[in-house]
């Protein structure tokens, strides 16, 4: 018995090392994936500055502008005399004209702009949210876990304070839903469970001195709560929902709008950004559509390796 248990130990070795290698090589790919947004970031903001100044200089090239021909004008009206030709009069109609024309056209360019840089900004937001968010998930071993059974063994009184814990990463087949949460030093007789069809609240008591909670009010759609699981692990526990029908849930959280986009795991979150600028080609006035297509044509001929590049 004692070298069949050996044998076993030296068997999942091998495995705890590539778990390990690839927890390590997550880590390095979202810590890169991080770095990447702030140095986006930071140049839609740089970007944002530059517009601003490029406006307000040419606005105040309009007003010398228009200044200058309004005396040049007057002056020529002075040194006739108090008379003007129709000619002279006509002329100066038209550079007013051309010039408040210029105006109107540089206002629709500044507000197509603002409209680009805020949906830019949002979309950054939201994958940074999303990429911040997005925890190293070790693959189950083969191993079985023994389940936690839910009945609840510490009473929840209330004086009792708990800590939130908003951050855990989930995943899912047709059959049911698992949500990661890392955290250390859970002892499973001090666990609490609550399973409802639309809803669950775990308590975690007495974490290294502290009360940790994870609850979802109200769920994308309806578990059955007698089929649900707890798991405690050394770095974290794992919660398994039964889904009370198959099928893809697109969020954990109930929404009344479905249509909000999904960032897909493997997918670069770049490629996001890409998706907007597309989605704004299509929406865009003709002035979009050409600063968006030069932007697009420069990366993909290699001439920059910005997409963003062309549109500062």
């Amino acid at each position: 018995m004692a070298r069949t248990s050996t044998a076993k130990q030296k068997l999942f070795i091998p495995v705890t090392e590539d778990l390990e290698e690839l927890e390590k090589q997550k880590d390095q790919f979202y810590e890169s994936k991080i770095s990447e947004m702030k140095e986006f970031k930071q140049k839609v903001e740089r970007f944002g500055k530059e517009l601003r100044m490029r406006v307000q200089n040419l606005k105040c090239s309009l007003n010398q502008i228009h200044e200058f021909q309004l005396q040049k004008s007057f002056v020529k009206f002075q040194g006739n005399n108090g008379y003007s030709s129709n000619s002279e009069i006509a002329k100066a109609e038209r550079m007013k004209s051309q010039l408040l024309a210029a105006k109107h056209e540089l206002d629709k360019n500044l507000a197509s702009n603002f409209r680009m840089k805020t949906h830019l900004q949002m979309e950054l937001q939201r994958l940074g949210r999303e990429l911040l968010s997005k925890e190293a998930v070790t693959p189950p071993i083969s191993q079985a876990p023994t389940p936690i059974a839910t009945a609840a063994k510490v009473p929840s009184t209330p004086s009792v304070s708990y800590i939130t814990l908003g951050s855990f990463s989930w995943e899912q087949d047709s059959d049911k839903v698992k949500l990661y949460i890392s955290l250390e030093g859970v002892d499973q007789e001090k666990l609490v469970t609550e399973f409802k069809p639309m809803a669950f609240d775990i308590k975690f008591h007495d974490v290294n001195g502290k009360n940790y909670r994870c609850a979802i009010p109200k769920l994308n759609k309806e578990i059955v709560p007698e089929k649900c699981k707890v798991l405690v692990k050394p770095k974290r526990v794992v919660l398994t929902l039964i889904k009370a029908s198959k099928g893809n849930w697109l969020d954990l959280y109930y929404k009344e709008d479905k249509l909000k986009p999904k960032l897909d795991k493997e997918q670069d979150p770049m490629a996001g950004i890409m998706d907007l600028m597309k989605n704004m080609y299509e929406d865009g006035d003709e002035d979009m559509k050409r600063t968006i297509a030069k932007a697009w044509t420069d990366s993909r001929s290699g001439k920059v390796t910005d997409p963003l590049k062309g549109l500062k």
